[in-house]
């Protein structure tokens, strides 16, 4: 069976935001209109908009804004996350990356590449947009702002036409024939002259009365005809069937698992944590930032988050450390990403100097940064066997950072190596996985069986009276 859900993709002609601000609007149009609307987006953290600007995606059609990253997620996965994100919807619109996504890292189907293959600044579309094209089948709508262009003094029709002819030269079938979209600036119109010229259905939008769109003012709501919005949908029901999702039994729940999620850690993708449920993990969310103390549980998640935006205030939160470090040194099967380990640590010294505690169950601590330090996809490769699978186990993620760790004495041993990307340092045990990326875990499938696993078999040592022993890595009878 196949799924015919209605999509399109909507594409910027350059490095602007255009395609996000046709999106909304479109989505918004769509939904006031009495339609349910999933919304997408491609690319990275780094390349798309930030967790805020994604929450008021979602606030035009109440639904959850998914992430799509095709140097993570193979064409299948792609096809499952926007066939998940659409359950119960009459239309997905993807939208590519405000800015382009550069090339280091490792991406399917290809060897990792430094910084030297180029940066994707200059390269508004790219070889991981078409893989999303390809992978959806989906019909383009290419997105101009006419006001940049003005400004730069560029030609707003030879721009819009070479973006048209280099997506339609190295793109997959279904991107050759786009609907080239257009927001005006001033009295001038281009849509027409690029239509001349190029041949290709072509709307053209004028500009809101009093909102030029350019400069430091923002363009206002892109005010879109029904005619406009019917030819919209006539193009998205052209899309092609995909194939269905692959629905795995989930196991009964077998383990309890807590995951802090809050507006610190909240960078979490939905096929991540569908695996650790699909293993048998019942998810309880908890807070770091609100929550007093932690319920009897088998497992816990820390993610990554804006630990540096939130430090204060996860440090106020006394109880709650206290009851993650209570839990660390019981031997709670644990996993601490990015932010997560920072937050495992003595604390964070800010860059104004001030010193915020956290929980204090690894020694060392982090020093924030002006800048952000180099990012990129990484993976890596087990040294040895951990709660998160065997030697050899291979898992890849993304690693965004404005902290370094300093004085990091690490009792437990370090577990992996770097295959590809930024070289990084984690850290493990017989019960604590952390590290510096944010993993996708849909690419190492054995981690979150493992992992639950272990929980699981934490569990039943509670129960039986015993707890691991830290230091020893033994057993030890609880008094």
């Amino acid at each position: 069976m196949t799924h015919a859900i209605p999509r399109l993709t909507f594409v910027s002609t350059g490095g602007g935001n255009a395609a996000q601000v046709v999106a909304r609007d479109v989505a918004d149009a769509l939904t006031r209109g009495g339609l349910q609307v999933a919304l997408a987006v491609v690319g990275a953290d780094r390349d798309i908009p930030t967790a805020e600007t994604l929450r008021k995606l979602s606030l035009v059609t109440g639904r959850a804004v998914h992430r799509l990253d095709p140097r993570l997620m193979p064409a299948p996965i792609l096809q499952r996350t926007i066939l998940r994100a659409s359950e119960g919807a009459d239309l997905a619109i993807v939208v590519a990356p405000a800015r382009p996504p550069s090339s280091d890292g490792w991406r399917p189907g290809g060897d990792p590449r430094g910084d030297s293959a180029g940066s994707g600044s200059d390269r508004p579309l790219t070889s991981l947009l078409y893989d999303v094209l390809e992978a959806l089948d989906s019909p383009v709508v290419l997105c101009t702002d006419a006001a940049p262009f003005v400004e730069m003094g560029a030609p707003v029709v030879r721009g819009t036409l070479a973006a048209a002819d280099r997506l339609g030269r190295h793109g997959p079938d279904v991107a050759s024939d786009p609907i080239v979209l257009v927001l005006e600036h001033g009295s001038e119109r281009y849509g027409p002259a690029i239509q001349a010229a190029g041949g290709y259905e072509v709307i053209s939008v004028p500009p809101e009365s009093g909102s030029p769109g350019a400069g430091s003012e923002p363009r206002g709501p892109v005010a879109f005809s029904s005619r406009d919005l019917e030819r919209l949908l006539t193009r998205a029901r052209r899309a092609a069937p995909l194939p269905p999702v692959i629905r795995h039994p989930r196991r009964h729940a077998r383990a309890r698992v807590g995951l802090v999620l809050d507006e610190c850690f909240d960078f979490y993708d939905e096929e991540s944590l569908v695996q650790f449920e699909v293993a048998g993990a019942e998810i309880i969310p908890v807070s770091a930032l609100e929550d007093r103390a932690l319920e009897a549980l088998d497992g816990l998640i820390i993610g990554d988050g804006r630990i540096e935006r939130h430090s204060a205030k996860l440090a106020s939160n006394r109880h709650f450390r206290r009851a993650v470090r209570t839990a660390v040194d019981a031997g709670v099967p644990t996993l601490a990403c990015g932010g997560g380990f920072v937050y495992l640590t003595q604390g964070i010294r800010t860059i104004s100097g001030s010193m915020h505690p956290f929980v204090g169950a690894l020694d060392g601590h982090a020093l924030a940064m002006a800048q952000r330090l180099p990012s990129g996809h990484v993976e890596v490769e087990l040294d040895d066997d951990s709660i998160i699978g065997p030697q050899g186990t291979r898992l890849r993620g993304f690693v965004q950072r404005g902290w370094l760790l300093r004085g990091l004495s690490i009792p437990e041993r370090r577990i992996y190596r770097t295959v590809s990307g930024p070289p990084d340092i984690g850290c493990g045990s017989h019960s604590l996985f952390c590290t510096h990326f944010r993993p996708y875990w849909p690419s190492a499938p054995v981690a979150a069986p493992a992992f639950v696993d272990h929980c699981v078999s934490y569990a039943a040592l509670r129960e039986s009276g015993f707890r691991m022993d830290k230091e020893a890595g033994g057993l030890e009878e609880l008094a």
